[in-house]
């Protein structure tokens, strides 16, 4: 299913999470990019041009309508999972372990289950990583067991028994990692984030026909898009990142996308390029 950003205004510092999936296919963490704006810069990274360039404006209302598309096409095909709307932020910190190279489908009924036996963070604490162990088992990846007890153990001896409300703090937390750090930060607190994952790279690369040498998902550039893409209100940032994550996983896939089904369809320059969908 994801780093906060404070992007948008003038001269503050912006951090991105980086990761691997996306809750459409596991998340995993991988890099972490801190970033200052330029006062007046049309985009982070290398560029920092005084004015915004008629390209950029044209790239910035193309990546605005893409984005509204997403959010559209959400509301009428993602699916609700319950770690979008969580309780509190250690059921999205839960979910977020056990989505790690995980289909969220196959870990649905887990953690669910999961949540049964220990609703919370204490709970969980008390748990030996035996009994732990029997809960998910079914999912694989054992060595989810330790970051799960490491959590817990960390929350409840260094925290009092409560997460940290900031990235910096969550970052903290053994077994969080940057990439689920944002996505509670997303979907537990409601701020606005943006996740910088193998899903980004693939639906840059083909809707603007780019490509992005050696680690595509720690480019700066790739890393403004997403910013530039995602909307600043932290409701409709959220709205995105649900559709964005289905989308990517039900249309856009790594393998055999639906072109000719897809919203998006008219301005991808890979559609145009591959007209039968490859």
């Amino acid at each position: 299913m994801r780093g906060e950003s404070h992007a948008r205004r003038d001269g503050e510092v912006a951090i991105f999470a980086i990761g691997d999936g996306g809750d459409g296919g596991g998340q995993h963490w991988v890099s972490f990019v801190e970033t200052r704006i330029h006062p007046r810069a049309t985009c982070i990274g290398d560029r920092h041009e005084s004015k915004f360039s008629s390209s950029h404006l044209r790239q910035s209302l193309k990546m605005n309508e893409a984005a509204q598309q997403i959010i559209q096409w959400g509301k009428e095909h993602s699916a609700d999972f319950p770690w979008r709307h969580p309780k509190n932020p250690y059921e999205s910190a839960v979910a977020e372990i056990l989505l790690i190279r995980t289909p969220p489908h196959q870990i649905l009924p887990v953690y669910r289950q999961f949540l049964d036996e220990y609703p919370t963070v204490a709970k969980l604490h008390e748990a030996s990583e035996r009994q732990i162990l029997r809960m998910i088992e079914s999912l694989g990846l054992r060595w989810r067991v330790e970051r799960l007890k490491s959590m817990a153990e960390y929350i409840i001896a260094e925290r009092g028994g409560e997460f940290p409300r900031t990235l910096e703090g969550l970052q903290d937390v053994p077994g969080v990692g940057f990439y689920a750090a944002s996505a509670i930060m997303l979907f537990a607190y409601r701020k606005r984030a943006f996740l910088v994952d193998a899903n980004s790279v693939r639906f840059i690369e083909r809707y603007y026909c780019r490509t992005f040498s050696g680690e595509a998902r720690r480019n700066k550039q790739l890393i403004a898009a997403m910013d530039e893409l995602t909307p600043d209100n932290p409701a409709t940032a959220i709205a995105f990142a649900e559709g964005f994550l289905d989308f990517m996983r039900d249309v856009c896939r790594p393998v055999n996308p639906l072109c000719k089904e897809c919203c998006l369809s008219d301005g991808c320059r890979h559609c145009h390029m591959s007209p039968e969908g490859t």
